[in-house]
């Protein structure tokens, strides 16, 4: 029986062994494997933050081409406001374009002095960078 208890013995420091190697290798899996989904966690962060940044300067950019469309719109308005309340400009056939703070005049006008006033008034108007006079003189 001496035998038999120490065969029994050493198998059981043989699966002891063997099992805290087997723990040793897990643990060192378990924390590989931490390691590589932490890295991809870092990734996916800096993944979204990417995108999110490209999202923002997209919509900055929108913006930007939102108000300068509202922006030449208003000009288009503030200029023909003008033109309303000008006597010169009474019975002329004006059509004001804005884009990208160019003014276009395009039409007719009474004289030459009101051709020079139409020009003018629209490169007066706030926001105006530039005006491109079309306007033809016709007889009264």
């Amino acid at each position: 029986m001496d035998i038999a208890i120490g065969l029994v013995v050493v198998a059981l420091v043989g699966l002891v062994a063997s099992s805290s190697a087997c723990s040793a290798a897990s643990t060192t899996d378990a924390e590989n494997g931490a390691g590589v989904v932490l890295d991809d966690a870092r990734s996916g962060v800096g993944d979204a933050a990417d995108a999110t940044k490209k999202a923002g300067g997209e919509v900055l950019d929108a913006g930007r081409k939102a108000a300068v469309v509202a922006g030449d719109g208003w000009m288009t308005t503030k200029v023909k406001a003008k033109f309303a309340d000008e006597v010169l400009l009474a019975g002329s056939d004006i059509t004001v374009e804005t884009t990208d703070r160019w003014v276009t005049l395009k039409g007719r006008v009474g004289s030459a002095a009101a051709r020079a006033r139409a020009e003018s008034i629209a490169a007066g108007t706030e926001g105006v960078a530039h005006v491109v006079n079309h306007l033809a003189v016709k007889a009264r």
